[in-house]
């Protein structure tokens, strides 16, 4: 049953992968219905619905856009929106991304990095944080607590964690 389930979210993926490459309205449909699977509680789902808006570059431009407007209105929106860039850019490495590759890549200072969830421990990876946050030590927890943290969702078990730092990430 479950399975049919992500078959069939999956198929709907591809289909609206095809017409992000279309032109009007259906455009804009498609991209907001693959954003939306960016939350679905199956990681595979997610990571379909991921893949598939990261090999648009229109749709990795309105990504990073969503990033930036909602940083400070609605963290987890903009976190969700920046991990398909993360995961794009760290492409399955689980590595440490500084902020000079995303001011080049996609124009903003932001970097990506990967951290083990605070509930299951499984490693996730393309984490947007602040541009200072690499050179800072961070963790993962299951609660919103220390100086700065940032709202996940985990690749693994579907649950939301924070990455967290004991300094300010924002400033060097």
């Amino acid at each position: 049953m479950e399975r049919d389930l992500e078959s069939d979210k999956n198929s709907i993926i591809a289909e609206e992968g095809h017409n992000l490459w279309q032109e009007g309205p259906v455009v804009e449909k498609a991209f907001n219905k693959l954003f939306n699977y960016l939350y679905d509680q199956n990681p595979k789902v997610r990571k379909f619905a991921a893949e598939t808006l990261s090999n648009d570059s229109k749709s990795l431009v309105k990504l990073i856009q969503i990033y930036r407007d909602y940083y400070n209105t609605d963290v987890r929106k903009s976190i969700i929106a920046g991990r398909v860039a993360g995961r794009k850019a760290d492409n399955g490495e689980f590595k440490i991304i500084h902020s000079i590759y995303a001011q080049i890549r996609y124009g903003i200072s932001i970097a990506f990095v990967p951290c083990s969830c605070g509930h299951c421990g499984g490693m996730n990876s393309g984490i947007p944080v602040p541009e200072f946050g690499v050179y800072k030590g961070y963790y993962g927890q299951t609660d919103y607590r220390g100086v700065f943290f940032l709202p996940v969702l985990c690749d693994i078990c579907s649950k939301e964690f924070f990455i967290a730092w004991d300094e300010d990430p924002r400033v060097p």
